[in-house]
């Protein structure tokens, strides 16, 4: 049976900045990794939440 996972890893010190690093993985062999930058003098720090009637991470959305 094969496995994939992906993975989204945000890095912040609890400012308007942040790294988000996604991860695709198979058999546990890393696939990808990309890393972006996010910066927003406006808005709060990103942060990830789950919408309440999600069920799974594509239903996950960027604030």
């Amino acid at each position: 049976m094969s496995r994939t996972i992906i993975s989204i890893e945000v890095q912040d010190s609890g400012d308007k900045e942040a790294i988000i690093i996604v991860r695709g993985e198979r058999n546990s062999q890393i696939m990808f990794e990309k890393t972006f930058s996010y910066k927003d003098e406006k808005k709060h720090s990103l942060r990830l939440q789950r919408t309440p009637t999600s069920n799974f991470l594509q239903d996950f959305i960027l604030l």
